[in-house]
């Protein structure tokens, strides 16, 4: 009983054959939308920090506002940041209408 095992087990693993792998789909327009949103949001909630900084100080007396060393040093900071978000927001823009332009059914080929 245990050679039979043995035998069958030999038969079993010289048998088994490599198996090939396939090459990974990517969804180029699904990746590039992602991207945008993840950017658009991180854009988003730093304009909103920036609103509510804003707004803090708008309602804080001018007699007792005393900013601390770093704090506005981080909103220049924080605003600079926003600009060159913005830059790319629109580079992405730019990108999201090449995307679809280049990705839509109405200009694949059709059928010969």
């Amino acid at each position: 009983m245990f050679r039979r095992l043995i035998l069958s087990l030999a038969l079993l693993l010289c048998s088994v054959q490599m198996a090939h792998a396939q090459l990974p789909v990517i969804d180029a327009g699904n990746l590039a939308q992602n991207t945008i949103s993840a950017i658009q949001s991180v854009l988003t909630t730093i304009q909103t920090v920036l609103i509510e900084a804003n707004q803090i100080l708008d309602l804080t007396p001018v007699d007792n506002v005393v900013v601390a060393q770093g704090i506005t040093e981080d909103m220049l900071l924080l605003g600079q940041i926003v600009e060159q978000a913005e830059g790319l927001s629109y580079d992405l823009t730019s990108l999201e209408a090449q995307i679809n332009a280049l990705f839509q059914l109405d200009a694949a080929p059709g059928h010969a």
